[in-house]
């Protein structure tokens, strides 16, 4: 008896397509931080003329305010913590003080998207003035932080 094998079919049939990769992570959430903070300018101290404290958030997501000398510095980890500065406004309102000058945008929501600057200035004076500020997420007009930023000015000769 002859036996004859045959292979029948060909080539192996390729393997699967592997499966497509998993979406990406969401990107974190927008979020903010601030806290109570103090501006100061003592420069003119015994010198007399024009003395002007500062607290900024700044568009690039950084938040400044001005040391004993009158020069303006950050202040590490706040404001922006992620997302995008456009995502943002802020309402501040001048709470207390006398006696100086003020400055700055105050009882309404504005962008974040533009640098927002408060400024506190006294001629020939010392005063004390209070900065209430929230942060709130654009899009939802949920309030995500908020503080208070004293100002302090003595320009007094």
């Amino acid at each position: 008896m002859l036996l004859i094998s045959t292979v029948s079919g060909g080539p192996p049939p390729p393997p699967p397509p592997p499966p497509p990769p998993p979406p990406p992570p969401p990107p974190p959430p927008s979020s903010v931080s601030i806290s109570n903070n103090d501006a100061y300018d003592f420069s003119r101290v015994g010198i007399g003329g024009t003395g002007t404290a500062a607290y900024e958030l700044n568009s690039n997501g950084i938040a400044y305010t001005t040391l004993f000398g009158g020069s303006l510095a950050a202040i590490p980890g706040e404001w922006l913590v992620s997302g995008s500065a456009s995502d943002f406004e802020v309402n501040a309102s001048f709470t207390s003080g006398f006696g100086g000058t003020t400055t700055g945008t105050t009882g309404s929501w504005v962008s974040l998207g533009s640098t927002r600057t408060w400024t506190v200035s006294a001629t020939n004076a010392y005063v004390e003035y209070t900065l209430f500020v929230q942060i709130r997420l654009a899009s939802t007009g949920v309030v995500q932080d908020s503080a208070t930023i004293t100002f302090y000015v003595d320009s007094a000769p």
